[in-house]
C-alpha cells in the first residue's frame, strides 16, 4: 500500500479537491468478485481491502472496453481511489495479469478440438507442445474455415469448430491457467 503525500510528505495536501492523504494506490491480489454491487476483494500483504467500483471507474487494459467483468479472482490487480478504513472507491484499476498476459504477446497455437463448445467454458485443445489448452472466445472472435493446402479462406463460425477439428486460434495466452483468453482468430483446417 502507498499513501500519496504532498511534496513536505505530511499528506495534508490536496489534488484536484480531494485531500491526498484520503487517496490510496495498492497492488494485490482479487480473492473474490461480488458481480452485484459491482466490488471485490483485493487481498495486500497487510491487509484485505474492499473495492468499490462505479460507472466512472476506468479498468485498465481496455481489451474488450475495459470493464469490470473483465476481473478474474486470483489475478494481480493494482487499484486507487479514494480510502475510507479498509473500502476502497476506486478511480483506476489496472489488471496486472492482463497486462503481462497482452505483454507476453497475443499467441498462436494449432492443435485438435477434444472437446467442448463455444459456450463459457471454451473448447479443449490438443496441442503438440503446450499439451492441452483451453480455447476462449468472445463476442469479438473471427472465424475462417480454410482448406488443408491453405489455398481456399472463406468465412466460418463457432458452429464449424467441432470435435476432432483442426484449428489454429490466436489471443491472450494465460500460461497459469493454460488458456488462451479472448481468442481474436480461429482458424478451421478442412
Amino acid at each position: 500500500m502507498v499513501s500519496v503525500r504532498d511534496k513536505a510528505g505530511n499528506g495534508n495536501g490536496y489534488k484536484n479537491g480531494i485531500k491526498v492523504k484520503d487517496m490510496m494506490m495498492s497492488s494485490g491480489t482479487v480473492s473474490s468478485i461480488d458481480g452485484t454491487a459491482h466490488s471485490f476483494v483485493l487481498r495486500t500483504i497487510k491487509t484485505d481491502y474492499t473495492v468499490t467500483t462505479d460507472a466512472a471507474t476506468k479498468f485498465m487494459p481496455v481489451l474488450n472496453g475495459g470493464t469490470f467483468e473483465e476481473l478474474v479472482v486470483g489475478h494481480k490487480v493494482f487499484a486507487s481511489g479514494i480510502l475510507n478504513d479498509t473500502i476502497l472507491a476506486a478511480k483506476k484499476v489496472t489488471d496486472l495479469t492482463l497486462i503481462q498476459t497482452n505483454n507476453q504477446a497475443k499467441m498462436t497455437f494449432s492443435g485438435t478440438v477434444t472437446s467442448g463448445d463455444s459456450s463459457a467454458s471454451g473448447w479443449l485443445v490438443t496441442t503438440k507442445k503446450s499439451g492441452n489448452i483451453t480455447v476462449m472466445p468472445d463476442g469479438n472472435t473471427k472465424y475462417y474455415v480454410i482448406t488443408k493446402d491453405h489455398k481456399g479462406k472463406t468465412a466460418g463460425t463457432a458452429a464449424d469448430v467441432t470435435t476432432g477439428s483442426k484449428i489454429q486460434a490466436r489471443g491472450a495466452w494465460d500460461s497459469a491457467s493454460k488458456t488462451l483468453t479472448k481468442a481474436l482468430v480461429i482458424t478451421i483446417i478442412k
